[in-house]
């Protein structure tokens, strides 16, 4: 009779509980990812012949804190693929600012999370953002808002509150693939997605100003 030894029972439940946990953080985030981002069919008749993929914002001037709405819109007859993240404090969209007449990219910064009630910003950084490979079907086109609410990358271990974006001039940047690649060997990188973006694509929205 196979005899189990406590330590391989304590790695199979060790094991078993990564997995499981993993499964059920994706598809916790998936629904809470719909909070803030809708998906529907795009309408007859409206669709860019221009660019098969577009991203755009819904005005091109803001105030400082008003609700920025993004749509990305897939024109082609075939799916892409986007990575997103969980948690919500990082983006699938990257954004940049004119800074002495060229484009810079503004990297340094996360988003911020609603805890009690309130946004606030963590700063667990050792904690491995789960990524995983998100579709957007064919003629189909998602929305996502975003508050201008950041949370500047700083020491320390106590949450802190947001702040808003500053003044200027930006637009996003929105990068997808039109196929995905499967890891051939994920045993032995183990902290690669196992499933990641292939024959990408990177485009950028309109222009658009905080005041």
């Amino acid at each position: 009779m196979l005899k189990i030894s406590k330590v391989n029972l304590i790695l199979i439940f060790l094991i078993t509980f990564i997995i499981f946990s993993g499964f059920f953080a994706v598809k916790w985030a998936q629904k809470g990812i719909k909070e803030v981002k809708t998906e529907k069919r795009i309408k007859e008749g409206v669709e860019n012949k221009k660019a098969d993929v577009t991203i755009t914002t819904d005005k091109t001037e803001y105030k400082q804190g008003e609700t920025i709405r993004i749509a990305i819109r897939n024109n082609k007859d075939k799916s892409i693929w986007y990575i997103d993240f969980i948690p919500q404090e990082f983006t699938f969209w990257e954004i940049e600012k004119i800074e002495d007449k060229k484009w810079e990219n503004y990297l340094y910064f996360f988003l911020p999370v609603e805890k009690d009630g309130k946004e606030v910003c963590r700063t667990k950084f050792y904690e491995q953002p789960i990524t995983y490979v998100a579709e957007l079907k064919p003629h189909f086109e998602f929305f996502y808002e975003w508050n201008q609410k950041i949370c500047p990358f700083k020491k320390g271990t106590v949450p802190f509150e947001p702040v808003l974006i500053g003044k200027g001039h930006y637009r996003f940047i929105f990068k997808y693939g039109l196929s995905t690649v499967h890891l051939q060997k994920p045993e032995e990188e183990p902290w690669k997605r196992k499933v990641d973006l292939a024959d990408v694509e990177v485009i950028r929205s309109n222009e658009f100003t905080i005041r």
